[in-house]
């Protein structure tokens, strides 16, 4: 289990090569990074192109070599 900072509202997400878990924020220009075992989420990517008018990022898909 992971617990996500307040403000965060996690959305998609998806599996990395190594076991974490990527994480999309519809409500901050962020995707987190979760460790395997459910470890304290971390700011892994911001970037203000994240930013939504309404809503932040709202998807995520994981592209091996990328």
């Amino acid at each position: 289990m992971a617990t996500f900072p307040e403000g965060a509202v996690p959305n998609y997400a998806t599996w990395g090569p190594r076991g974490e878990l990527y994480v999309s924020d519809s409500a901050q220009p962020i995707v987190w990074r979760v460790p395997p075992r459910g470890a304290t989420p971390r700011a892994w990517f911001t970037a203000p192109a994240l930013e939504g008018a309404e809503f932040g990022t709202t998807g995520l898909v994981y592209r091996p070599g990328r």
